[in-house]
Order: structure tokens, then C-alpha cells, then sequence
């Protein structure tokens, strides 16, 4: 069976502490959550129930002087097992949380995660972020990038997107902001990787 890309969540916007997060619509068991947080500050959060985290890059902050600005953000994972009203990411204060959960169908449910990196850059960096390296194990493995800025009004400009096009392979599912707090923006892009390497 092959991977398929079943929905993405609308967008959750909290000030600060704790984060709710709902399905898409159209989930079904056995499809494969992934919650991607952006946040602004240095206060991470902790895992819903039954989810796993696959990176979290907590190095952000809460300025919004445009200089110094850095989003934190995470990925985290679970199969579902029954529908969930909600999934509740927990923290202590902080300022900004903005997130989504994208589904996925035909995952292996046993193992679905094979290998993840995740890149921080400074406030203002002018770097292409790159994967900095890695291998899957097997052909036809399905890649999720979740990008996170400090930019509600434009999240992703089209020169932040040049590799999340369909020329390249990459599908863009979501890209959003907000100005709430220090503000952020949330990115979604997927690739089926049709070999291995």
C-alpha cells in the first residue's frame, strides 16, 4: 500500500501556555499524526498523550524587534487509535504556539518514523537551511519538512519555498501566520522519496 496525504488541521493560535490541537478531518485508525508547533520564547512543550516527539528546537524568543527574532518549533508523531476531541501539548507560560496536525494513510504503524534533523538558524540569517545529511532506509519513504518563523504577515515568502514546489517534488500543505505575540508562521511541505538514500 502507498503513502497518501489525507488532510491537514486548520490552524490553532494560543498567547501562551498550553496548545489543543485537533485532527483533520477524514482521519481514520492507523493513519499517521503529525503535530507541528511553531513558538516563540524558549519554554518547550510537553508531549500530548500517546504522541512521540521526533525533534524540538527550543532556542527561540519572545522579542519582535525584527533583529533578533528566532521561532522555536516541533514535530511529533502517533497513530491514531480512535478519534481524539483534542490533543493537548502542555507548557508553563511562554508567548506565541501555533500549530497544525497534518494525516497521513499507508504508513508502516509498527515504525513509522525512519530518520529526522531539524536546522535553527540565527536571527536574521541570510543561510539556506539544508538537511545538513541523511539517509532513508528503504525506497519510497514519505519526507515531512515543517518550517517555523517569526513572520505572521508574510510566513514563507517565495524565496523561503524555492525547494517546496511540485517541480521539485515537494507539496506545500500549509502556510500560515500570525500576529499574535512575537508573532510566527508555520510551514507544511511533503515528498515521496521514490528511492532509497
Amino acid at each position: 500500500m502507498s503513502i497518501s496525504f489525507v488532510a491537514v488541521s486548520s490552524v490553532v493560535t494560543v498567547a501562551s501556555g498550553n496548545i489543543t490541537l485537533v485532527e483533520p478531518a477524514g482521519c481514520q485508525d492507523g493513519d499517521l499524526l503529525l503535530a507541528c508547533i511553531t513558538y516563540r520564547d524558549s519554554v518547550g512543550f510537553a508531549m500530548a498523550s500517546g504522541w512521540t516527539l521526533i525533534a524540538a528546537e527550543n532556542t527561540g524568543n519572545s522579542t519582535s524587534n525584527g533583529s533578533t527574532d528566532v521561532a522555536s518549533g516541533l514535530m511529533a508523531y502517533k497513530i491514531r487509535s480512535g478519534a481524539a476531541s483534542g490533543e493537548v501539548f502542555t507548557r508553563t507560560g511562554g508567548d506565541l504556539g501555533y500549530g497544525r496536525i497534518i494525516a497521513y494513510r499507508g504508513v508502516d504503524q509498527i515504525n513509522p518514523l525512519d530518520v529526522s534533523v531539524s536546522r535553527t538558524l540565527t536571527a536574521n540569517s541570510t543561510t539556506v537551511v539544508t538537511s545538513g545529511g541523511f539517509s532513508t532506509a528503504q525506497a519510497n519513504e514519505l519526507l515531512v519538512m515543517s518550517g517555523h518563523n517569526c513572520s505572521g504577515s508574510n510566513p514563507f515568502a517565495s524565496a523561503e519555498k524555492a525547494n517546496t514546489d511540485p517541480t521539485t517534488g515537494w507539496t506545500e500543505r500549509a502556510d500560515s501566520g500570525t500576529t499574535t505575540g512575537a508573532d510566527g508562521g508555520l510551514m507544511i511541505s511533503d515528498l515521496m522519496l521514490p528511492g532509497g538514500g
